[in-house]
């Protein structure tokens, strides 16, 4: 992505570059000058804006794509630091709930099969509303190993 945005702003600076030269040979005169003088503002505008985007919207895409990578490494206690845009914040903010989330749920299997193992067959989750969607099936089968143990036991 930074490769990206500096290729696209290099070509826009060098552009502008350009048209400074061709201006000043080319045009004499008050309005010659004025324009020059007006790509010449365009030139460092183009030059600031180049470096806020490295500055500031670069760590924000570093910052996602750490959050991503963690929670598909199962890496879910990493707090990822605030966003400056709306935006950002919002996907920000998603990839932490994901990993909280994730978090919670890996806790509650966890616990559960460790008292199976155990011989607690009464065991039960403590977030079952948090299984949603493809979550849902895991918590399903615990059940079902709950309930064939159980089955097992009072046949044995």
């Amino acid at each position: 992505m930074k490769e990206k945005i500096n290729l696209v702003m290099f070509i826009g600076e060098f552009f502008l570059v350009i048209l400074i030269i061709t201006i000043c040979t080319c045009c004499h005169g008050t309005i010659g000058h004025i324009v020059a003088a007006c790509s010449g503002v365009g030139l460092i505008v183009m030059l600031y804006l180049h470096r806020i985007l490295l500055t500031v919207c670069m760590p924000e895409f570093d910052t996602v794509k750490f959050g991503i990578k963690n929670v598909l490494q199962g890496v879910f206690t990493h707090t990822l630091p605030p966003a400056h845009s709306a935006d950002m914040k919002m996907i920000i903010s998603d990839i932490q709930r994901i990993a909280d989330d994730s978090k919670l749920i890996s806790d509650d299997i966890a616990y559960m099969l460790d008292e199976l193992s155990n011989g607690n067959l009464t065991v039960q989750s403590s977030i079952e509303e948090g299984y949603i969607n493809d979550f849902k099936i895991i918590l399903d089968a615990i059940y079902n190993i709950k309930n064939e143990l159980i089955k097992y036991d009072y046949k044995g």
